[in-house]
């Protein structure tokens, strides 16, 4: 802390309770400032690096909390990549201005099973700069495909599990990707949510 922040916590440590004169600096500005800090430099910079060390390239999505500095999170990773639902406005910018040729995005995550829908959603994505497509978890089922349909990925896995725990399922999924005859006797959900 010292080395990023330029002064010992230790000292001051009445401040993470809420105390002090420089309480509001120190918990709004300077802890978050090097905890991104210490993020990009110890993940970021060093999973890249093991990475190109092994022929491969580093793919992440940089957001959320305590990573507050998505530019150097982006610049230390080779394919900036963004999730749906955040806006790529970052990861297009770094890309762009750094000479990293590929803005990518996972999508399709909750895209309803139409062609229509997934392309209106790739779509948007290329408006915003996009440029590579990982789709996720989506199966497209054409309607002369019949009931079930082609099974999303979670009915690859089932025979292997012998039980399976679904946490924040939007409304809908456990029956859609799923059907009773899937979890047969040895799998059993364990638990759900839905919203």
């Amino acid at each position: 802390f010292p080395k990023k922040a330029g002064y010992d916590l230790i000292p001051r440590l009445h401040a993470l309770l809420g105390y002090g004169p420089d309480c509001e600096k120190i918990l709004k500005q300077d802890i978050p400032r090097v905890t991104s800090s210490l993020l990009v430099e110890n993940f970021f910079q060093t999973i890249t690096r093991w990475c190109r060390e092994n022929g491969l390239r580093h793919r992440p999505q940089a957001y959320g909390d305590p990573l507050k500095n998505l530019f150097e999170a982006y610049m230390a990773s080779d394919i900036p990549e963004v999730e749906q639902g955040v806006r790529p406005d970052e990861a297009r910018w770094v890309a762009h201005s750094c000479g990293k040729p590929i803005v990518s995005a996972e999508a399709l995550t909750f895209c309803d099973s139409t062609m229509a829908a997934a392309r209106g959603e790739i779509n948007g994505f290329f408006r915003q700069g996009v440029n590579r497509i990982q789709i996720h978890s989506w199966s497209y089922s054409p309607p002369e495909a019949g009931v079930p349909g082609w099974r999303m990925y979670v009915q690859t896995v089932l025979p292997k599990l012998s039980s399976l725990q679904l946490l924040n399922c939007p409304p809908g999924f456990v029956e859609n990707a799923m059907a009773p005859e899937d979890l047969r006797d040895k799998v059993k959900v364990r638990t759900f949510a839905l919203s």
